[in-house]
């Protein structure tokens, strides 16, 4: 094989290199098969060869960003008023569970809110907790407290999202 043959030899493997490398990429994993997640989105990949005998402007190189790798998340529906829900009417069931009754359909499910303030909110100010409910059936409940004592107000709202539509009446604990 000749010194021509052998360079182009060369340069052809150096491109199929630069192209599995891509495919890789593209499929969420690197060539070692750790997924993107642990790979800073800024990095690259740079493949350089230069052909024995060339001058310093016979050098190939191949850049190939990586792609940033994104996990899915459960997120509460978007935002929209349907007006489904007229009434939720709450009643404590246990020692820190609740339930209750709703008047209507709620597509985004429920809030239960929490806090030892009166009437408690979501989005949920400070001192106060929550717990999504995504399906739209739930009707069962239970407050986590981390061992405070005191009061603590309860309340359930329709889920639209990032805020609430109808909220129930308020109850309340003493643990």
């Amino acid at each position: 094989m000749d010194d021509k043959n052998r360079k182009i030899i060369t340069v052809v493997v150096i491109l199929l290199a630069v192209v599995a490398i891509d495919l890789w990429y593209s499929y969420g994993k690197n060539p070692s098969g750790n997924n993107l997640a642990a790979i800073p989105n800024n990095a690259t990949t740079s493949t350089t060869s230069t052909v024995a005998g060339q001058p310093q402007s016979a050098t190939t190189t191949a850049t190939v960003p990586r792609k940033k790798y994104v996990a899915p998340v459960k997120t509460p529906v978007a935002a929209t008023s349907t007006k489904d829900v007229s009434k939720i009417v709450l009643s404590h069931s246990g020692l820190t569970n609740v339930s209750w009754k709703v008047t209507g359909y709620s597509k985004g499910g429920f809030y239960l809110v929490w806090s030892q303030s009166i009437h408690p909110t979501y989005p949920v100010g400070k001192g106060g907790q929550f717990k999504y409910y995504a399906d739209p059936a739930a009707n069962l409940g239970t407050i986590i407290t981390n061992s405070k004592k005191g009061i603590f107000y309860v309340r359930v709202c329709e889920s639209l999202g990032t805020v609430c539509g109808a909220y129930s009446n308020e109850i309340s604990f003493s643990l």
